[in-house]
């Protein structure tokens, strides 16, 4: 799925990124059971995705600007 259409999809910017995110979570989950992904939100993204949700071993953390 293209970017502008997980965006949309999930009524944030941030959809595209934390359906990347999770998908290289679950490509290292297997051999590396503890390794946890760790992201950022930036004012630009900050507004969490409708559906998709982080996975277990996925780290967002809130990057406050103002």
């Amino acid at each position: 799925m293209q970017s502008a259409a997980a965006d949309e999809e999930e009524y944030s910017p941030f959809g595209s990124m934390i359906r990347f995110v999770n998908k290289v979570s679950e490509h290292f989950e297997k051999d590396y059971p503890n390794l946890m992904i760790h992201t950022f939100a930036y004012q630009y993204i900050r507004k969490p995705p409708e559906q998709t949700k982080p996975r277990d071993n996925v780290v967002v953390q809130i990057c406050s600007i103002e």
